[in-house]
């Protein structure tokens, strides 16, 4: 299971970068703004907020490896779609089928990860993060060498491909027959094609803020990682003026980064305190970004963009672990809610940089982004808070002494 959800978060990786690395030629080719290709994102992202939010639902109905067939399924269609290059009413009306395909699977295996994983949460969470990073660099290198060659528009068919052989691999009757089983949760996932009950779990009153931090946490995270992943080629081609073809590249340094230190928690993930480590990296994103915003030169700012990539590299996965830890009992809503968010942040802030891009000059979307990560360190200095609180109307033996 971990390892087919490691090659289901490699397409998740693919997916969520493709857009970005030939944004670029793409509003070329439709005579569109940036606003626009913006608005591609933010319906892709909307797409995968439906998806998460969905998915506790699906599950209950179909099963987990229905409803991951059935997002594969979705996620290849929209693919299949963009690699025509339609009407651009008609990539803006599929787009959120391909965010719904990629937030479900995100969202279904993350959250039985979590769910049946009891040991080593974070450094099984880091793996998966590192499949996902490993597809966002590799779909920037592809695309580069695509835009290079003037072949641009085959990044679509590229991910739909994988998507499909992905699609296959669920199918395989092998799939789903083992039990994987934890107290209380016999037969959870062979459950492939069994309805799951979802969780009777209900947030007490000190949880509620502890997850409204949380959620406003990932909202800001996604939404500055994808405006990264979406603008970075086009931030430095119009900043230091590299060539399309070698901005492309940029986004490839940021997810190298991201994949090496994402390898490198898994090593670390359970012997270090999460909230001290999201404040570390919530600091450092935002002072990287200012100073990527004052750089000048190309070779400066690329630095900057694999430093940036490795002090972000275990956020997301490190984030999800130490929310669950701190709210006990609730795996599949929690994980569902902040997914749920990212998505939402992902669909939001990548449409303002992209406004902000259309009006003033690029450095302003940086700013946008080093700001976003200072909310997230006075979010994550007021989680801890909570989390002392909830954590101290919960049994030792339920919680994590690294959480907080």
């Amino acid at each position: 299971m971990i390892w087919l959800g490691c090659l289901s978060y490699f397409l998740i990786g693919l997916a969520h970068t493709v857009v970005g690395p030939v944004m670029e030629p793409l509003i070329s080719h439709y005579g569109v703004s940036y606003s626009d290709g913006g608005q591609l994102v933010m319906h892709q992202f909307l797409g995968f907020l439906a998806g998460v939010l969905l998915s506790p639902w699906m599950i209950g109905q179909l099963g987990r490896r229905s409803t991951i067939l059935l997002a594969t399924a979705a996620l290849t269609i929209a693919e299949t779609v963009y690699s025509f290059l339609p009407d651009w009413s008609w990539m803006l009306a599929v787009a959120p089928l391909a965010g719904f395909g990629f937030g479900t699977i995100e969202s279904v295996i993350g959250a039985t990860i979590l769910a049946v994983i009891t040991e080593k949460r974070a450094s099984v969470m880091s793996r998966l993060e590192v499949f996902f990073g490993v597809g966002a660099l590799v779909m920037p290198g592809v695309a580069a060498i695509l835009v290079s060659g003037e072949h641009w528009r085959w990044a679509f068919p590229f991910v739909a491909v994988w998507s499909a052989l992905t699609m296959l691999l669920w199918l395989l009757p092998s799939i789903g027959k083992r039990t994987l089983e934890t107290p209380g949760q016999e037969n959870l996932l062979p459950a492939a094609n069994e309805p799951v009950s979802p969780s009777q779990t209900k947030y007490s009153r000190p949880m509620l803020g502890l997850v409204a931090a949380g959620a406003l946490f990932f909202f800001l995270y996604v939404g500055t990682e994808m405006s990264l992943a979406h603008y970075l080629p086009s931030i430095l081609h119009l900043k230091t003026g590299l060539s399309e073809s070698a901005a492309a590249w940029s986004v490839s340094l940021f997810w190298a980064a991201m994949a090496v230190g994402r390898f490198i928690i898994t090593f670390v993930a359970d012997r270090i305190r999460y909230s001290v480590f999201l404040l570390l990296t919530s600091t450092g994103t935002a002072a990287v970004c200012m100073l990527l915003a004052l750089a000048g030169r190309a070779p400066a700012s690329l630095v900057l963009i694999v430093v940036l990539g490795l002090i972000m590299a275990g956020m997301f996965s490190m984030g999800l672990v130490y929310w669950n830890n701190s709210l006990p009992g609730t795996s599949d809503r929690t994980t569902s809610i902040l997914v749920a968010a990212g998505g939402l942040g992902g669909a939001l802030l990548p449409k303002g940089s992209g406004a902000i891009m259309d009006i003033w000059p690029s450095n302003y979307a940086l700013w946008l982004m080093a700001a976003s990560s200072l909310l997230m360190l006075l979010i994550m200095a007021t989680a801890i808070r909570l989390a002392r609180r909830v954590l101290a109307d919960v049994p030792a033996g339920d919680r994590s002494s690294r959480a907080s």
